[in-house]
């Protein structure tokens, strides 16, 4: 299990936590020592699922972009800007977090929209009525839609009229009238009467399966830019250290190397 994800959305809360006891802290002379070392071991503790984190994709063979992070937090500790450091791990770890929150939401949006689909399908033969499963039913069958009911497969109207709930399909929240000749959409709601649709997509080929594997393929898939942050993390690491080498040369003062490093670091916030 990765350290790291253990604690995605408690470091974002303990890092803050931890600047702002220190930022509490009372402002005589003597206290200004106190305030220094809560944030210096406050940015130890929350900095190390980042640290171990991040060693442990080096030793695979895995630059990420957060390797330029963690150069900055370790530089924020050498030089004892603790402050510094704070911000690069809220950062870091609240990029995480909402990664992680918004592939939750993606999970349980998935998880709603496979349970919502229909396993049982009314088919009709001549004048009677079997519930069969819902793959067993090809193009050209005959399906009732009784009201409440989801739409299983893509299909034109052969008899009745309904409205369609189709908002979980196009966000639209104004019922869609339907009559004999409309195309409806798998995954729209039969508001009223009974409809008997021919099937011309089966549920596995339909508008909603569609759907379900879009959300899927986005749930498994990093977002453009955190691809581009990860491919050329190779190349913008050596970079920043190069820029780091010459702030140095030129001024002599190590805050210069940890302001770049500082500055360097790609903003997971933006990231996520």
């Amino acid at each position: 299990m990765q350290i790291r994800g253990m604690w995605t959305y408690r470091i974002p809360l303990a890092t803050v936590a931890v600047a702002a006891l220190g930022a509490l802290a009372p402002a005589a002379a003597f206290s200004v020592s106190l305030r220094h070392w809560i944030w210096m071991a406050g940015l130890i503790v929350t900095s190390l699922p980042l640290l171990w984190e991040t060693l442990h994709g080096v030793l695979h063979g895995k630059f990420a972009a957060d390797l330029v992070a963690s150069f900055a937090v370790i530089a924020a500790i050498i030089l004892g800007q603790p402050l510094v450091g704070l911000v690069i791990v809220l950062m870091q770890s609240g990029g995480e977090a909402l990664e992680k929150l918004a592939e939750g939401r993606a999970t349980d949006a998935l998880r709603a929209l496979q349970e919502a689909a229909p396993d049982i399908v009314h088919k009709l033969s001549g004048n009677s009525v079997a519930d069969v499963p819902v793959e067993s039913i090809v193009v050209g069958d005959a399906i009732l839609v009784r009201p409440g009911e989801m739409i299983p497969c893509d299909g034109t109207v052969l008899r009745g009229e309904s409205h369609l709930d189709t908002a979980s399909l196009t966000g639209e929240p104004v019922p869609l009238a339907i009559t004999i000749g409309s195309t409806v959409m798998s995954g729209s709601i039969n508001m009223e009467g009974p409809l008997v649709i021919e099937v011309v997509h089966v549920a596995a080929e339909s508008q909603y399966a569609k759907i379900v594997a879009l959300v899927r393929e986005a749930q498994s898939s990093k977002a453009p830019l955190q691809r581009i942050a990860d491919k050329y993390a190779v190349l913008f690491t050596p970079v920043t250290v190069i820029v780091c080498t010459i702030a140095y040369g030129v001024s002599g003062d190590w805050d210069r190397v940890l302001a770049v490093l500082a500055i360097a670091t790609p903003c997971p916030l933006i990231l996520a």
